[in-house]
């Protein structure tokens, strides 16, 4: 170890991978958390991350789900969702 002077093999230099291992994962896990919820990262604003992601169920599923439980006869069921669907096509 002296002949060389002190530049022999040590193990700490196994550690150093492991320290950019963490770094990067830690990294990732930021920005995930942070900076890509709010869309500014992967698929920009109109991504899957961005702020118009599906917050329930739309207004023709909740109509849908009415119409299935027998909250609402065929009538309304066909007179609300012609009004739903009128306000999509505008």
């Amino acid at each position: 170890m002296y002949a060389t002077g002190g530049w022999g093999w040590h193990p700490w230099f196994l550690f150093f991978p492991f320290f950019w291992l963490i770094f990067l994962v830690v990294v990732f896990a930021v920005l995930r958390r942070t900076v890509w919820r709010r869309g500014v990262g992967y698929g920009g604003p109109y991504g899957p991350f961005g702020p118009h992601r599906a917050q329930g169920p739309g207004p023709l599923a909740v109509l849908g789900e009415r119409y299935a439980r027998g909250e609402i006869d065929e009538e309304e069921y066909r007179a609300r969702k012609a009004v739903l669907t009128e306000r999509e096509e505008e």
